[in-house]
């Protein structure tokens, strides 16, 4: 899963297919460090628009990805959630915790962009 410079402070991984548990523990123990290891990046925007599902018990590696990367004073953005996507995560009960979501990438580079100045 590749992690892809935006800004200097920004990166996007973009995340595809069905989110298995197995991606979402890579995510938790490659994707993490690859992010620490870039200097001066403070925000991850995880881009869902490539997700076709999300698979049972992958939704806890990913509340640990976001708690990783908390602790390590990193935010976490969410983009992309399909409304298809958006209601199986409604309906299963699951609790996203990004600390900002939005319906595009384009989007979240826009108010980064604009968070600038």
């Amino acid at each position: 899963m590749p992690v892809v410079p935006l800004l200097d402070d920004a990166v996007i991984v973009p995340v595809t297919g069905q989110l298995t548990l197995a991606k979402a523990r890579h995510i938790q123990q490659h994707v993490i460090l690859q992010v620490h290891s870039m200097p001066g990046v403070n925000t991850v925007i995880m881009d869902f628009s490539g997700v076709t599902a999300i698979l049972s018990h992958s939704e806890d590696a990913l509340e640990k990805v976001y708690r990783s990367f908390k602790l390590l004073g990193i935010k976490t953005i969410l983009t992309g959630v399909t409304p298809a996507l958006s209601q199986k995560l409604v309906h299963s009960g699951t609790t996203v915790r990004v600390d900002r979501i939005y319906s595009t990438l384009k989007m979240a580079v826009s108010d980064l962009i604009k968070a600038r100045g």
